[in-house]
């Protein structure tokens, strides 16, 4: 009996989904980043407005 050459070709039994890039990965992070610093700059401006309101009737008494 004579050994034959047969090449064996490795299939993985669940296909692994593709993970997302490094480059969507950033773009997605970038975007929450954004958003957060809108959001704080937004409840700043609210919060210095009341703080400026808060003296003034503070002042008048």
């Amino acid at each position: 009996m004579k050994p034959t050459n047969t090449p064996i070709i490795l299939v993985p039994a669940n296909p692994m989904e593709p993970s997302p890039t490094n480059s969507q990965t950033l773009l997605v992070n970038g975007g929450v980043t954004i958003l957060a610093i809108f959001a704080l700059t937004y409840f700043s401006k609210t919060l210095i407005d009341s703080i400026s309101k808060l003296v003034e009737v503070w002042q008048k008494k």
